[in-house]
């Protein structure tokens, strides 16, 4: 309710009371005592009020909107009609105005029985205004831009927010940022602990432990298809193999005819049957071992803060807590050079790393040392059936027995002979390789830059 329009209504009130009180007593009032009542008078006069008679003036004076003069109301509780001028002075309470005063206007008004008290109560109505003060118990929020407490600083700029938040620089294109940052040993501390940064943005290793491959040598199996393909003869004309002609090679496992010239061979040799081919498998002595890689540091950035307002540039944001370290960073995948400004505190950390660490393949050589066994049969036939003469071994001698149907010149003698190979027997190869080979070479880079 307006000013205007409570002086009005009391003004009316007050003539009416005013009217039905001297008919009660059997006063009379003149023009003057009912025009004490105005606007002006009410504030000013109200200890004129007290000079009425009968306390009659004084409740006018009480009623009245001024507030003050209610006062000088007071002074009539002499007479009946006074004391519900005291009544009244909750309208003094009212005119104020003053928050939670009104309040105190209500008690008045209760006090009021004579009835018009009660009225002069509502006009503490105007002690809502009051409800302003209720803000006193507000903390401010430090991350959503608005004055929560009133004290006219925002966010940052609040000194209630300078333990656990700070501006944060702002984060330049290209980079993510801003980030708490922990770097350790081992594996990293949850993100849930950095102080307000709950997702992981990057992550790298720093430093990588390498360990060589653990190699334990090379082996070879057993020769494998090494075949004796021939043996070769010598022949002598005597009977102990004394005096040796040029070799005749014959293939094995086929009775071979043959004829001589310019010699009557009395004794024959198994000079040789060279192994042809083959080879040996090589293999580890056991399974090489590869050591697992590790890094002497783990980086582990979280980001996605709550931001407020209250900086002159960036935003505001909470201050990364331990095991997070208490600097502000910025992170950008690749090798970079920190971009200007307060982020220059470069690391660079890795994701990945190429790992070829390994031992040398096993090789071995052509087998060595191998030789054919079997037998050599002689006939002086062409089937290798008569008068058959057995060499057991290369390099053993055997007499032969004259040729009884020697050949046409130029032929001396008609013989056959026949190589019977039971394969070869020992031999073996030389191993090598199985050495320590590669490196760890770390890749996938990550660069960060602290304040």
């Amino acid at each position: 309710m307006s000013y205007s329009a409570l002086v009005a209504m009391n003004r009316t009130r007050i003539v009416a009371i005013v009217a039905s009180l001297s008919a009660a007593v059997g006063l009379s009032c003149g023009a003057r005592d009912i025009g004490e009542v105005s606007d002006t008078d009410a504030g000013i006069g109200g200890s004129g009020g007290s000079s009425a008679s009968g306390g009659i003036g004084g409740f006018a004076a009480t009623a009245g909107i001024g507030g003050f003069s209610g006062g000088a109301g007071f002074a009539g509780f002499g007479g009946g009609a006074g004391f519900a001028g005291f009544a009244g002075f909750a309208g003094f309470a009212g005119f104020g105005g003053g928050a939670g005063f009104a309040g105190f206007a209500g008690q008045a008004g209760f006090a009021g029985q004579a009835g018009f008290a009660g009225q002069g109560g509502s006009a503490g109505f105007a002690g809502f205004g009051g409800q302003g003060g209720s803000g006193g118990g507000v903390v401010e929020d430090c991350v959503n831009g608005i004055d929560d407490d009133g004290d006219g600083a925002v966010d940052c700029s609040d000194p209630d927010c300078t333990a656990g938040y700070r501006c944060a620089a702002p984060t330049p294109p290209g980079w993510k940022g801003p980030l708490a940052v922990s770097i350790s040993a081992g594996v990293p501390p949850s993100c849930a602990s950095s102080g307000g940064y709950p997702s992981v943005s990057e992550q790298g290793n720093a430093g990588p432990v390498v360990s060589p491959a653990q190699c334990s040598g090379c082996k070879c199996s057993a020769p494998q298809g090494i075949v004796c393909p021939t043996a070769a003869l010598r022949f002598a004309p005597d009977n102990a193999c004394g005096s040796l002609s040029g070799p005749l090679t014959i293939p094995a496992n086929v009775c071979q005819a043959f004829l001589l010239t310019q010699l009557q061979a009395g004794s024959v040799s198994w000079a040789e049957s060279n192994p042809q081919g083959g080879a040996c498998l090589p293999s580890f002595n056991s399974p090489p071992i590869v050591p697992p890689l590790s890094w002497q540091e783990t980086a582990r950035a979280c980001g996605s803060p709550k931001t407020g307002a209250g900086c002159s540039a960036g935003q505001c944001v909470p201050r990364p807590k331990a095991p997070y370290g208490s600097a502000l960073c910025i992170a950008r995948d690749g090798d970079h050079l920190c971009p200007p400004g307060s982020y220059n505190k470069r690391r660079v950390f890795f994701q990945d790393a190429l790992d070829t660490r390994a031992c040398s393949g096993c090789n071995c050589n052509s087998p060595t040392g191998a030789s054919c066994s079997g037998n050599v049969i002689l006939g002086t036939d062409f089937s290798c059936q008569s008068q058959t003469v057995t060499l057991n071994a290369p390099g053993s001698c055997a007499a032969l027995p004259a040729d009884s149907t020697p050949p046409a010149p130029p032929y001396s003698e008609s013989r056959s002979v026949r190589f019977s190979t039971a394969g070869p027997v020992g031999g073996s190869c030389f191993a090598s390789g199985g050495q320590t080979t590669g490196s760890v070479t770390p890749t996938e880079p990550v660069t960060i830059c602290c304040q």
